[in-house]
């Protein structure tokens, strides 16, 4: 059986046990303390990150792979566009996500002046085109996004970014319906202790005191 080592708010962890859920692939859930790492999970992960997946000989991690292995393993059709260069701009678009969307919206959240560079409202664009011709409905991309936009959505009024995400109605449309999903609400964390977990790590830090 497969072996997932996560943690509760974690939302590159919640993008695979969504997909599991949805896919009724049974496994075992390891939660874990990120603030005092078991000895056993360090010696398996490479990164000491989660989530990591183990199942029979193979140790996986990086939750861009685990959704491609879960899929393909599970056969799930819908993964993917049947259609060569969706599925490129899919893909590309799960990596940009990562790469670009989120990382601006995280300095968002710690910086309230903060003012998206060209490049995030190009990929914003790009994204939104995507999710157009994607449709609703399970695929990965949408396991790969809702996690993200859930807890977004929690900590919104400290992140005006946002409003970019807001003026595209199609994306903004699409990211709500694949958090509406029910296998992205059943494995949702508890809100109140992950906004607490995102404004203490991630919100706006105090400014150093002078000496």
């Amino acid at each position: 059986m497969i072996q997932l080592y996560s943690a509760d708010g974690c939302p590159y962890a919640q993008r695979v046990r969504a997909l599991l859920t949805h896919l009724q692939v049974p496994f075992d859930l390891h939660e874990i303390d990120l603030k005092n790492k078991p000895k056993q999970f360090l010696e398996l992960s490479p990164t000491g990150r989660v989530p990591l997946l183990v199942d029979g000989d193979h140790k996986l991690y990086e939750s861009f792979v685990l959704l491609q292995y879960v899929a393909e393993k599970s056969r799930f059709t819908q993964a993917f566009s049947s259609d060569v260069g969706l599925r490129a701009r899919q893909r590309l678009a799960m990596i940009q996500f990562d790469g670009v969307i989120s990382p601006a919206v995280m300095k968002a959240l710690r910086e309230a002046k903060y003012e998206p560079t060209e490049l995030v409202e190009r990929e914003l664009d790009e994204l939104e085109e995507t999710v157009r011709r994607t449709g609703s409905g399970p695929s990965l991309l949408a396991f790969h996004l809702a996690p993200f936009w859930l807890r977004w959505g929690w900590v919104r009024p400290h992140i005006p970014l946002l409003a970019s995400f807001d003026r595209r109605t199609d994306l903004k449309r699409w990211l709500d319906e694949a958090v509406a999903m029910a296998p992205v609400q059943k494995t949702q964390p508890d809100r109140a202790a992950t906004v607490k977990l995102y404004l203490e790590r991630f919100g706006p830090q105090p400014a150093a005191t002078a000496p």
